[in-house]
């Protein structure tokens, strides 16, 4: 069973489709992006800021260069101040404002459907594995160069003031089973940029391709929670396992 999900909600999101439920009471493990049970929250707190800080000395001014100046009034232009991320690597600034807007919103990471079922699965003693680590997935943004990171706040600060419609659209469209126009939201912008485009969502979907089809070969039903964006559109997981001779059909 593989479902798409997404990594904050609000409590009034649940409870969750039947579909879901039933999918999960079937498997006898939950696959996820990332091992859960391989992660301490303190020690992903100190490695994302270890990595998001810039060298001593250095501002995000510098590091942003000659997208300093748009970065800085589309910011302003949305009431932030980017004074408190003058240390911080761009890649950071972009998650960091993402993620307030989404407080703002009511959208709360305890609500999101990874934590709602690692809690499941660890009252039903059922194991948990994953296909990235932690360390994989701040490889992504560490690795970035300035012209790319700089992309991804940009980017980012784009998406703030359109953020409160388009995120009901999509949990709407989530909740509806309704592929394509989940797709035409959540890829409106990072489609723009292919170098992007290509290291966040392409190069990971293979990943994740890849290790499903490892689980496939093992006679035991497991449960796949990706983030829904993963699984839509013509990079998409399911369309990598379909060239591969995978068949798929919606619940």
């Amino acid at each position: 069973y593989l479902m798409g999900s997404f990594h904050l909600l609000r409590p009034g999101d649940y409870p969750l489709a039947p579909e879901f439920e039933a999918a999960y009471r079937r498997a006898a493990t939950v696959c996820m992006e990332v091992d859960f049970e391989a992660v301490r929250p303190d020690e992903l707190g100190r490695e994302m800021l270890s990595r998001a800080r810039l060298p001593s000395g250095r501002s995000l001014a510098e590091a942003l260069g000659a997208n300093y100046p748009a970065v800085h009034d589309k910011a302003d232009a949305l009431g932030i101040d980017l004074t408190p991320y003058g240390g911080f690597q761009p890649w950071f600034v972009a998650i960091s404002v993402a993620e307030a807007e989404f407080e703002r919103l009511g959208f709360d990471p305890a609500e999101g459907v990874e934590r709602y079922f690692v809690a499941r699965a660890h009252a039903d003693h059922k194991p948990l594995c994953g296909f990235e680590t932690v360390q994989q997935q701040l490889d992504l943004f560490s690795a970035m160069g300035a012209g790319e990171q700089a992309q991804m706040l940009l980017q980012s600060l784009d998406e703030l003031s359109d953020m409160a419609a388009d995120l009901d659209v999509m949990i709407a469209a989530w909740k509806q089973g309704d592929a394509l126009r989940l797709q035409r939201t959540a890829f409106r912008q990072m489609e723009r940029d292919s170098t992007l485009y290509r290291s966040l969502m392409v190069e990971r979907n293979q990943r994740f391709a890849r290790g499903i089809e490892r689980l496939l070969v093992e006679r035991r039903t497991y449960f796949v929670i990706l983030g829904a964006g993963h699984l839509v559109g013509r990079d998409s997981v399911l369309a990598m396992l379909h060239s591969d001779g995978h068949r798929a059909r919606q619940l």
